[in-house]
């Protein structure tokens, strides 16, 4: 596949994380289009482990929003920077509600 194709893909990719399909509509299933099934990132290991872990966010962050802040296609990858910001009104590992705010920049990439 040629970069070019390859760089338009993904960026069509990450731009649905933020899109009106994406996880700020709690969508789920558009991970099965952004992650390998043998995903492997710290503790989680699989695609349904990534889904889990979105589920637990969403449980202790309800109004959870993600931003894309910056894409960026050099060679077989396609980088990109999140902000993801929300209110802890829910249970989150065992952690009573807080109502404080979070704020958590991430940088993540797709690779062919």
């Amino acid at each position: 596949m040629k970069l070019e194709l390859l760089w338009v893909i993904s960026i069509h990719l990450v731009k649905r994380l933020r899109d009106r399909e994406g996880l700020n509509r709690k969508d789920l299933a558009l991970l099965d289009d952004l992650i390998a099934p043998d995903y492997v990132d710290g503790q989680l290991q699989g695609r349904e482990s990534a889904k889990q872990a979105m589920r637990m966010f969403y449980r202790g962050f309800p109004n959870l929003h993600v931003t894309i802040d910056d894409i960026i296609a050099e060679g077989d990858r396609v980088w990109f920077r999140l902000t993801v910001r929300g209110t802890h009104t829910g249970d989150f590992h065992g952690l009573t509600p807080t109502g404080k705010k979070i704020t958590i920049t991430t940088v993540d990439i797709l690779a062919s």
